[in-house]
């Protein structure tokens, strides 16, 4: 055997090596991580590649060398050739394998996650629908003038969301219905510290301010609900007394609006 064939008959082997090692490695570890298929498939590949190609050219270089014996020794030849090709058959399965159980786990993590969000969804959406029934019975019932049972209702649904603040304005209209203003400034004040906003609010909180005798307060919030809404003629009536200069001012605009209405 020639030194160079036998060079190149090495380098095919070390690649068909390398080729069937990352073949493992990527068989053994793509369970952990989808990365490792990545990381080991196209070097499989690579090294596949280049060991079919250096044992194709160590073919040529054989046959460059010793045409002469190799008529004689063709089955010898023949021998070989099948040997490849059944070397050949063995990596392509091997890869093709891999390729397989690996695209079959990713597909079940995909069924299972689909599943567990199905299944998460399904009960939030029904304590969703849960929540916003309990805040229609009870709003129900304020329009009913039914205030007590509205308050029953609403301070149970509070009682698994803290923070909703549809129940909580309506837990203050319920009292501020009832003229318990303590109660009711409770609430809207709770509501307004957690986020909720609206001119409706802000004057609500300016008249209750306003009873409690919380007079700067109160100017403050009558004019915060004048800015969501210009039309409330009764703040501007309300600020006309509490900032007698600017009175005229005020009775201007109430007019104004209240020909409009």
């Amino acid at each position: 055997m020639q030194p160079q064939e036998e060079q190149i008959k090495k380098l095919s082997k070390r690649y068909a090596q390398l080729a069937i090692g990352s073949l493992f490695l990527m068989a053994l570890l793509q369970g952990l991580h989808s990365f490792f298929f990545t990381l080991f498939f196209w070097p499989a590949i690579g090294f596949g590649v280049l060991a079919i190609y250096y044992r194709m050219a160590a073919k040529r270089e054989e046959q460059a060398n010793t045409a002469q014996w190799q008529q004689t020794d063709s089955p010898t030849s023949s021998g070989f050739n099948t040997k490849r090709i059944t070397l050949f058959v063995i990596v392509s399965a091997v890869s093709l394998l891999v390729i397989i159980s690996s695209l079959i786990p990713s597909k079940r993590k995909d069924d299972t996650s689909v599943e567990k969000t199905d299944q998460t969804v399904e009960p939030e959406l029904q304590q969703s629908e849960k929540k916003s029934s309990e805040y229609d019975r009870a709003l129900q019932d304020y329009n009913g003038q039914n205030y007590r049972s509205s308050i029953s209702i609403a301070k149970k649904a509070l009682v698994g969301d803290l923070n909703n603040n549809d129940l909580m304005l309506v837990l203050g209209d319920d009292y501020g219905a009832l003229k318990q203003y303590d109660s009711s400034f409770i609430w809207f004040d709770r509501a307004y510290q957690n986020g909720a906003r609206s001119a409706y609010l802000s004057h609500w909180l300016g008249y209750l301010y306003d009873e409690k005798g919380s007079l700067s307060q109160a100017t403050e919030f009558y004019k915060d609900a004048l800015k969501q809404d210009s039309t409330r003629t009764q703040v501007y009536d309300r600020l006309a007394e509490l900032e007698p200069e600017k009175a005229g001012w005020y009775k201007k605009k109430s007019q104004q609006w209240a020909g409009k209405k």
